[in-house]
């Protein structure tokens, strides 16, 4: 897969992700067995915005040429998913999250490893 589409793929569900954290984050919470409370509301709207400054990174640069600057993107973007996925995969061991983090996990580790696939050697 090319650089282009796995990052306009990937920033369409960033675009989809910040939408549901600022808005409904009620609705995205209970998937994963986590309390939806006051509290953990305004943390998922505060991330929202994370969402979108990678989902506009990712945008501007999937029409970029191959260069080093679109590696580290690449990078930092795989940097990113692979530590939802760990942090994920460590709530699930303490019991904070369901089984069904594992699906996201899974999402995200794929993730990060297409856009690795992207950089130069």
């Amino acid at each position: 897969m090319t650089f282009q589409l796995i990052s306009r793929l990937v920033a369409a569900v960033r675009a989809v992700l910040f939408a549901i954290f600022l808005f409904a984050p009620q609705v995205y919470l209970p998937l994963y067995g986590v309390e939806t409370n006051v509290s953990a509301q305004f943390m998922t709207r505060r991330a929202a915005p994370m969402f979108l400054a990678a989902m506009i990174i990712l945008w501007a640069a999937s029409s970029a040429p191959r260069s080093a600057l679109r590696d580290a993107v690449a990078l930092g973007v795989a940097a990113m998913f692979a530590g939802v996925c760990i942090t994920g995969l460590i709530a699930l061991m303490q019991g904070i999250a369901t089984p069904m983090i594992l699906m996201a996990a899974l999402g995200e580790a794929l993730i990060a490893a297409l856009l690795l696939s992207t950089r130069k050697n």
